[in-house]
Formats: C-alpha cells, sequence, structure tokens
C-alpha cells in the first residue's frame, strides 16, 4: 500500500465514518457558499464566512481528534510501525481542509486576516481541545463574562487586534498539543496491557500498580467498578434473557448515561441563557437556546452513531454471541436493539428537558419556542435511529449508506418548511411534517420486516497493494 492510499484511509477513518455527523456539519459550508455568492461584498461577507466555517471545523476537529486518540492507543497496543507518521500526515492534511482553504476563501471576499485566522484556528483548536480538556472550553464562558463586565459588549472588546493575536497563540499552542498526541497515546497505550498480561512478571499488587502508573486505590476501584459493571451487564443471559447492558458490552460500548455530566451540561446551559439574558454574552438568549437544542440533538446522534459504529466493527465477535448458549433469537434482539437505541439518548433528553422546564418556568421562552427546539431534537433522533434500522435491516454492512445522507437532508428541509411555512399555509406545513416522519416510517418498517443483520457482514474490499 503506497504513502498515498494509507493516507487516504487514515483521513477516512477519522472524518466519514459517521457520515451523518459529517454530512450535518457540512450543511455549514453550503451556508458559507451561499453567503459568500450572495449580498454585498465587503469584509463582513467574508467574517461570515469564516464563521460559517468554523463551525463545522470545531465539530469536525473534535470527531477527528476522538477517534485519533482511539487509532493511537490501538497502534500503540499492537506495536504497529510507521503509524505516527501516518497520523501527523493526517492531521496536517486536516489542518489544512478545515483551516487553510476556508482561511484563504474567506480573505478572497476581503475578511481581515488576523479575525478570519483566529476564527478558524480558535473554533478548530477548541474542537481539539473537547476532547480530554474539555474544561478549558468550559473556562471560556467566565472569561466572556470577565471580559463584557470590564470592557463593555462583546462586539467592542472582540474586534480588538490583541485579542485576535491572543486567540491566535492559544489556539497554536492547542495545535501543538494536538500534534504530539499521536505519540504520546502510542508511547501509553501499552502500559495497561503490559499490566493485565503479566508481562512484566509482577509478583504483587503493589508491583502492578507501579508498572501502570496508578494510585493502587484507584485501580481498586477501577476494577471494582469494571466487575459490578459486567456482573450486571451479564445478569440473566443464562436464562436467555439479555439487557441493552449486555449487548452493549458484547459489542464493545457503554450504553449507559453520565448523569453527573447531564446535571452540569444543563446548569451550564441555564447560565448560558441567564448571561445571553444580562448581555455578558451574545445578547441572543433565544439563539443560545435553540443552539443548546441543537447540541442535544447531535449528542443523541452521536451516541446512536456509535452503536452502528460498533455493530460494524464487531462482526467476529457477534459470531461467536450467537453460540452463547440461549442466545435469543434475532426477533428478541430486534427488541433489544431498540431498548439501546432509546437508552444511549436518555441523557440527552432529560438534559434539553431540564433546561427546557426551567427555562419556561421562569418565562424565558415561550411554549412555541420550546415546540420547535423539542422538533430539533425529536428530528435528530428520528435521523439516528433511521441510520441504525436500515442498517440493521441490510443485507451487508456498507462504506456509505445513502439512504442515510438522504433522510438527514428530507430531515433538514422538512423541519424548514414546517417552522417557516406557516405563512405559506397548511398543505406546506404539511408537506414539512411529512419529509420529517416518511422517511424514518419506511425504516422501521425494513428494520421489522426484514431479518436482522446479526452478525454484521461486512462488504469485501478489493485487495490494494
Amino acid at each position: 500500500m503506497d504513502a498515498v492510499t494509507r493516507l487516504r484511509r487514515v483521513l477516512f477513518e477519522l472524518l466519514i465514518r459517521r457520515p451523518v455527523i459529517v454530512c450535518l456539519l457540512s450543511l455549514f459550508y453550503v451556508f458559507a457558499a451561499i453567503a459568500g455568492g450572495t449580498g454585498s461584498t465587503g469584509p463582513k461577507r467574508g467574517l461570515l464566512i469564516a464563521v460559517m466555517a468554523a463551525i463545522p471545523a470545531a465539530g469536525l476537529s473534535a470527531v477527528a481528534t476522538e477517534r485519533l486518540v482511539r487509532y493511537a492507543a490501538s497502534a500503540g497496543a499492537l506495536g504497529i510501525p510507521r503509524h505516527v507518521d501516518t497520523l501527523r500526515a493526517a492531521q496536517i492534511m486536516l489542518f489544512l481542509l478545515l483551516v487553510a482553504f476556508p482561511w484563504l476563501v474567506a480573505i478572497g471576499h476581503d475578511a481581515p486576516w488576523v479575525s478570519a485566522a483566529a476564527l478558524l484556528i480558535g473554533g478548530s483548536a477548541a474542537g481539539t481541545l473537547l476532547v480530554g480538556r474539555g474544561l478549558l472550553v468550559a473556562l471560556l464562558i467566565p472569561t466572556v463574562w470577565v471580559m463584557n463586565a470590564a470592557f463593555g459588549p462583546p462586539e467592542h472588546w472582540l474586534a480588538w487586534s490583541a485579542v485576535h493575536y491572543l486567540v491566535l497563540a492559544g489556539s497554536l499552542a492547542a495545535y501543538w498539543r494536538w500534534m504530539k498526541l499521536p505519540v504520546r497515546v502510542e508511547s501509553a497505550a501499552p502500559t495497561i496491557q503490559v499490566v493485565y498480561s503479566d508481562a512484566g512478571h509482577e509478583e504483587s499488587e503493589a508491583d502492578m500498580d507501579a508498572a501502570g502508573n496508578v494510585k493502587p486505590a484507584k485501580f481498586a476501584e477501577a476494577v471494582r467498578r469494571q466487575d459490578a459493571y459486567v456482573a450486571a451487564a451479564v445478569r440473566g443471559v443464562g436464562d436467555g434473557q439479555l439487557s441493552p447492558a449486555g449487548l452493549a458490552l458484547g459489542l464493545g460500548f457503554w450504553s449507559g448515561t453520565a448523569w453527573r455530566a447531564v446535571v452540569i451540561s444543563a446548569a451550564v446551559g441555564i447560565l448560558l441563557v441567564a448571561a445571553a439574558r444580562e448581555h455578558y454574552f451574545l445578547r441572543q438568549p433565544k439563539a443560545v437556546y435553540f443552539g443548546l437544542c441543537m447540541l442535544a440533538a447531535f449528542l443523541a446522534l452521536s451516541r446512536v452513531s456509535t452503536i452502528v459504529q460498533w455493530w460494524k466493527r464487531s462482526s467476529a465477535e457477534q459470531g461467536l454471541l450467537l453460540l452463547t448458549p440461549r442466545w435469543p433469537s434475532r426477533e428478541m434482539l430486534k427488541g433489544v436493539f431498540l431498548v439501546t437505541m432509546a437508552r444511549v439518548q436518555v441523557g440527552s433528553a432529560v438534559g434539553w428537558i431540564a433546561i427546557s422546564a426551567v427555562l419556561l418556568g421562569l418565562g424565558w421562552i415561550d411554549v412555541n419556542e420550546a415546540a420547535y427546539g423539542a422538533l430539533y431534537v425529536l428530528a435528530t433522533s428520528l435521523v439516528a435511529c433511521s441510520y441504525l434500522w436500515v442498517a440493521l435491516g441490510s443485507r451487508e454492512v456498507k462504506e456509505w449508506q445513502l439512504s442515510a445522507i438522504a433522510t438527514a437532508l428530507l430531515t433538514v428541509a422538512g423541519v424548514a418548511m414546517f417552522q417557516f411555512g406557516s405563512s405559506l399555509g397548511t398543505l406546506y406545513r404539511a408537506a414539512g411534517a411529512a419529509a420529517c416522519l416518511l422517511p424514518p416510517m419506511i425504516s422501521f418498517a425494513i428494520f421489522r420486516l426484514r431479518p436482522l443483520q446479526f452478525p454484521a457482514n461486512p462488504r469485501s474490499r478489493k485487495t490494494e497493494t
């Protein structure tokens, strides 16, 4: 396999393995292209293009970083040679695609080059920090509040050149950390495998803790939690009763909910809306609320997409699971998949409901705005479920599931028609509702009527040399 083919595959794994998420984020590039081709020329249009490109750059950078860490850890554990060089080349290509090229387009439309660079590099760097350094991104919220209290509205101090250069400096530091991630993760990954495999022939628990570079109490607590989780997940399997936790354990992912993170996220979301009402942050409380709705929808989509990815990559493990005594039938397994799909989205739904209920109680949003927020969350959840339903009902695993992309685009158009079509008549809104509901209904019918693809049947690839 030559270097170009290897780099192409790595880029594909980092970005396009979740086509629905990539498709939704790419819509911002479509809006940027529309903004670039319409309206009056000038710096404002160039900055609008930079803003529209910075949003997907942050999301795609976060997705790529999460997968980069995972692949670097696997490469370190398996001892794959030259993996760091390939990942570093992929990182450079990601920077060119997500930051450098949109920056050239923005300054080509008269955007100030420093401002456009601060927007794009800052957004992408924030996305890389969300994996492992999310607290640093959260600290930006009180920083904005302090700056607003000290220097006035954001549009005043955000125009300072000193702020732009400060953002550039911090973003370059974040990128330096990001470029070092493959080496750090790959070198640290074998440690825990060495401990568990007893490769060093440690004679005591203290020696194992030292080899694994962990504190004894922390290691013991991790082992206890792991044992408790496995015991709860496999309970009932011998009697033919498979739980969603058991299915998740068999496929290799976690189906639970981090309730502490849900509570913290809901509190931060309410504080963001409060700051917007007091003109400390963006000055658009309703826009902030709708942004929180989209974030909750995106998290639900990501959790369901995780099921699809682990189902695709665990074909061999699924074949072994079928040999388990009293393994449920495929019809019963369909019900377990449905419950698992609902379970992984509980955290996002509860967080959105808590934020909406508090804001409704305080009178900061009205019922119609809460209803539109529910529309965003529900429509995205249906897109995610449709993606999994069609995948499980197909004859083989496909690299690109065009039906999922078509469902996502139809849902976006349907939501827009339903929300903004009230002035055009009831028929227009009915067409929007049909565009949102018909694809998931067809996908669910495929899932119910077709045999469950378990184990996953990956399509054979042409051997490349």
